[in-house]
Protein backbone atom coordinates (compact mmCIF):
# COMPACT_ATOMS: atom_id res chain seq x y z
CA UNK A 1 0.00 0.00 0.00
CA UNK A 2 1.32 3.58 -0.70
CA UNK A 3 3.24 5.76 2.11
CA UNK A 4 0.00 7.73 4.03
CA UNK A 5 -2.70 5.36 3.26
CA UNK A 6 -2.79 3.33 5.83
CA UNK A 7 -2.29 -0.93 7.07
CA UNK A 8 -2.02 -4.17 4.97
CA UNK A 9 -2.60 -7.41 6.89
CA UNK A 10 -2.28 -10.92 4.85
CA UNK A 11 -4.14 -12.96 5.86
CA UNK A 12 -3.78 -15.64 3.12
CA UNK A 13 -1.27 -15.81 -0.12
CA UNK A 14 0.82 -17.91 -2.22
CA UNK A 15 3.47 -18.48 0.44
CA UNK A 16 0.65 -20.73 1.87
CA UNK A 17 0.64 -22.79 -1.08
CA UNK A 18 -2.62 -20.45 -2.68
CA UNK A 19 -2.17 -20.01 -5.88
CA UNK A 20 -5.49 -18.01 -6.60
CA UNK A 21 -6.72 -16.14 -3.66
CA UNK A 22 -4.75 -13.35 -2.11
CA UNK A 23 -7.16 -12.24 1.45
CA UNK A 24 -5.66 -9.39 3.41
CA UNK A 25 -7.15 -6.62 5.35
CA UNK A 26 -6.69 -2.88 4.45
CA UNK A 27 -6.83 -0.28 7.30
CA UNK A 28 -7.01 3.12 5.18
CA UNK A 29 -6.16 5.83 7.43
CA UNK A 30 -9.56 8.57 7.30
CA UNK A 31 -8.70 11.40 4.80
CA UNK A 32 -5.66 9.62 3.51
CA UNK A 33 -4.91 9.66 0.13
CA UNK A 34 -6.59 7.91 -2.68
CA UNK A 35 -5.22 4.61 -4.11
CA UNK A 36 -4.26 4.42 -7.78
CA UNK A 37 -6.15 3.56 -10.80
CA UNK A 38 -5.43 0.18 -11.53
CA UNK A 39 -7.11 -3.75 -12.44
CA UNK A 40 -6.11 -7.34 -11.74
CA UNK A 41 -5.85 -9.63 -14.74
CA UNK A 42 -6.91 -13.33 -12.94
CA UNK A 43 -8.04 -11.86 -9.59
CA UNK A 44 -11.52 -11.26 -8.26
CA UNK A 45 -12.10 -9.04 -5.67
CA UNK A 46 -14.48 -8.42 -2.68
CA UNK A 47 -14.25 -5.74 -0.51
CA UNK A 48 -15.83 -6.12 3.01
CA UNK A 49 -16.37 -2.56 4.35
CA UNK A 50 -16.23 -3.21 8.45
CA UNK A 51 -16.47 0.48 9.73
CA UNK A 52 -16.73 3.88 8.40
CA UNK A 53 -16.98 5.58 5.22
CA UNK A 54 -15.63 5.86 1.69
CA UNK A 55 -15.45 6.21 -2.11
CA UNK A 56 -15.05 3.84 -4.55
CA UNK A 57 -14.57 3.89 -8.21
CA UNK A 58 -14.75 1.27 -10.55
CA UNK A 59 -14.84 1.99 -14.75
CA UNK A 60 -15.63 5.44 -14.06
CA UNK A 61 -18.46 5.49 -11.57
CA UNK A 62 -17.68 6.74 -7.91
CA UNK A 63 -19.67 4.80 -5.17
CA UNK A 64 -19.73 5.70 -1.77
CA UNK A 65 -19.54 2.73 0.10
CA UNK A 66 -20.20 2.45 4.15
CA UNK A 67 -20.51 0.11 7.20
CA UNK A 68 -21.66 -3.33 6.30
CA UNK A 69 -21.46 -2.79 2.30
CA UNK A 70 -19.82 -6.05 0.33
CA UNK A 71 -18.38 -5.02 -2.95
CA UNK A 72 -17.56 -7.65 -5.81
CA UNK A 73 -15.10 -6.55 -8.51
CA UNK A 74 -14.05 -8.65 -10.98
CA UNK A 75 -11.14 -9.15 -12.89
CA UNK A 76 -10.20 -6.81 -15.60
CA UNK A 77 -12.05 -4.06 -13.79
CA UNK A 78 -10.66 -0.81 -13.18
CA UNK A 79 -10.82 0.52 -9.67
CA UNK A 80 -9.51 2.66 -7.32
Amino acid sequence: MEPGRGDQIKLINSRLGTEKVDVHLNRLVAGGPRGKRHHHTTADNVYIVKRGEGTLTVDGETHVIRENDVVYIPAGMTHS
